[in-house]
């Protein structure tokens, strides 16, 4: 059991590092929320390995201008959650904070759309052919990924 848990550590530190590095080089680590999948962006950072000098510029703009806004939405969501736990800590009736963390998360998922949708179409017609592929691929490793994991938990690995 602690062996499964410091090869699952090491693996998503290396992966960790790898994706920090490919941020880097890519240019796009602008101003995304931290967190996992669900707290960034809706496209992969990745995408930003195929874009040309001026639409990575375009992009930097667009994050320039909407990051500050997510970053907003990210907190009062931060907030508004611990605000939840502490109603449900004491005792407290949370249909209000459910209700204002709902409507919060519908605002940051608009937000976030509208801007994947800018991002989008800063992409020639290749290059959303090339990022269709990209993600039809990675979504086929991440599958491959949860079914090796579910081997080794069951000790089904040779």
């Amino acid at each position: 059991m602690k062996e499964q848990q410091v090869i699952r550590k090491g693996y998503h530190f290396g992966f960790g590092i790898g994706l920090a590095l490919a941020l880097l080089v890519t240019g796009v680590a602008y101003g995304h929320e931290h967190g996992g999948h669900g707290h960034g962006g809706l496209l992969p950072p990745q995408i930003g390995a195929i874009m040309q000098p001026e639409q990575r510029q375009k992009l930097h703009a667009l994050m320039a201008t909407k990051g500050a806004a997510l970053m907003g939405l990210h907190q009062q969501v931060h907030a508004a959650r611990e605000k939840l736990v502490d109603d449900l800590i004491v005792g407290n009736d949370t249909t209000a904070d459910q209700a204002a963390l709902q409507q919060l998360h519908s605002q940051m998922l608009a937000e976030k759309v509208k801007l994947a949708q800018q991002q989008v179409a800063t992409l020639t017609p290749e290059q959303r052919s090339q990022a269709a592929k990209f993600l039809s691929q990675l979504r086929a490793l991440h599958e491959q990924e949860h079914q090796l994991m579910d081997q080794f938990k069951a000790g089904q690995l040779e």
